[in-house]
């Protein structure tokens, strides 16, 4: 069985839910996991699985928008714990665990020592229907698509494989993307 380090964003419950199903299906088949989240992803599964905490990027709003100004600074100033946090980490659970592969649900500490160490990385999530699938986009908007992909990019550089949770189904721009649930199960959405 395989030893996994698996990263989960803390921002919001989406992710920890969706992982919470992952990793329980997992540890079933066997496998040793260990979880990296932070926040509300941290206190959502910490009394289930084997939980390092870690410091995550955290996205914050005023008048209820998305303040990319206050996002930044607010992000800026964890800097420091942020890298403390990554050591401790690198020493636990990459030197000491030795995992065989890395999963991430967009957490990019995760993802970041796994192409560090060259292991096999997946990502779990629905933010990379934005990078690997072709959809329509407004001209308006076009800025902010190439802005958004970028983030996305830094948080998980070059996964190997990557599930998308989606219910749009475009073309996906290269053979390391599959979608869940997969297009041949689209017709119940068109009901």
């Amino acid at each position: 069985m395989a030893k996994i380090v698996y990263g989960v964003a803390g921002e919001g419950s989406g992710h920890s839910s969706r992982s919470r199903e992952m990793l329980t299906h997992l540890q079933q088949l066997g496998h040793r996991v260990k979880v990296v989240s932070y926040d509300r992803g941290y206190a959502n599964l910490k009394d289930d699985f084997d939980v390092f905490e870690t410091e995550g990027l955290h996205i914050a709003s005023l008048d209820n928008r998305v303040s990319k100004i206050k996002t930044f600074t607010d992000n800026l100033q964890r800097l420091s714990k942020g890298h403390e946090k990554l050591q401790v980490l690198r020493k636990q659970l990459f030197k000491e665990f030795q995992p065989d592969c890395v999963i991430t649900d967009f957490e990019p500490m995760t993802a970041y020592l796994a192409n560090h160490y060259d292991l096999p990385l997946i990502t779990i999530d629905n933010q990379h229907r934005l990078r690997y699938m072709s959809y329509p986009c407004p001209a308006h908007l076009q800025t902010e698509r190439r802005m958004t992909t970028t983030i996305i990019r830094a948080m998980v550089p070059r996964p190997d494989v990557s599930l998308v949770t989606t219910f749009y189904y475009g073309e996906p721009q290269n053979n390391r993307t599959f979608f869940f649930p997969p297009p041949a199960k689209r017709v119940w959405m068109v009901i």
